[in-house]
């Protein structure tokens, strides 16, 4: 039986992503993002997670797609640290095969491993790891 792999689709500026769901720590909702001077442009800010202070990724200005309302953040852990990624919207889980993800189209962003079907509509799979990795060396100048 083929192993089932677990994904978290959200939505950025209308358009449907997911993360994969072992990669993602929590979803909160943001109340209060503090701007930080002189930040790159894909940092939103950062904002008070239970004490700890957690930078906010604008993931539309990193996938290059218009910039949406951040209403949630993504917490994912990356070099034993928390990052938050902003989202309009976490829409579920989805289970599904390796065999149901589709290959992205030759023009497609770096950071898209691969589509899926949900519902009517098609969802991009984003490689967290290639994401956070860019905006960490970018943010330290890289």
């Amino acid at each position: 039986m083929p192993k089932e792999l677990s994904f978290l689709v959200f939505d950025v500026s209308g358009k449907l992503f997911a993360f994969d769901l072992s990669n993602v720590r929590e979803v909160v909702r943001v109340k209060e993002v503090t701007k930080v001077p002189r930040a790159p442009p894909f940092i939103k800010g950062v904002f008070n997670l239970r004490g700890q202070i957690v930078p906010l990724i604008d993931l539309s200005k990193v996938i290059n797609t218009n910039e949406g309302k951040c209403r949630e953040a993504i917490i994912l852990s990356y070099d034993d640290e928390l990052v938050g990624i902003a989202v309009e919207s976490v829409k579920g889980v989805v289970r599904i095969t390796r065999d149901d993800i589709m290959s992205p189209p030759s023009d497609a962003s770096e950071f898209i491993e691969g589509l899926i079907k949900w519902g009517d509509r098609l969802v991009s799979i984003l490689n967290s790891d290639k994401i956070l990795a860019k905006v960490c060396s970018e943010e330290r100048g890289v």
